[in-house]
Order: C-alpha cells, then structure tokens, then sequence
C-alpha cells in the first residue's frame, strides 16, 4: 500500500530540485490526489514571490501499489 510522488521544479533547462516521497497510508485515488496536491503546493510555496520567476513545477504519481491507473497522473504549474 505504497504511493510515491515526485515533484521536479525547473527554471528554463535547469533542474532545480527534485522531490521524490513514498507514503505508506495512502489506500484511495482521493487521498493520493490530494497528497500530490499538498506535495506540489508545498513546493510551489517554498519558493519567495520575488524568486519564482520562470519556474515550472510538475508533480507526478510514479507509483501506487493500490490503483496502478493513477501512475502518471499529473499537475503542473507555470510562472513565466
């Protein structure tokens, strides 16, 4: 009953960061999406208003051993 998200930040070419968690309570797609909404959100806000210019943050299900068809789910955010 794994699910592991990751969430990749990145400003033009370059890879800012790389955040990658497996929780092991996670057991509906409800519960999956929102944990992939508080990991990207989480992530968008680390970065000051003033510093988030050009950033593009994706986040993505890579893997849930409950509900396979989620892999691959995605939610991304611009700032351009």
């Amino acid at each position: 009953m794994s699910l592991t998200i990751t969430t990749t930040v990145t400003r033009g070419d370059a890879v800012l960061e790389t955040r990658t968690v497996t929780y092991t309570d996670v057991t509906t797609p409800e519960a999956a999406y929102q944990r992939m909404k508080e990991q990207h959100d989480d992530t968008r806000d680390s970065y000051s208003p003033g510093n988030a210019w050009g950033l593009h943050v994706v986040s993505e299900i890579i893997a849930f051993d409950e509900w396979p068809d989620s892999v691959a789910t995605r939610r991304v955010w611009d700032n351009p």
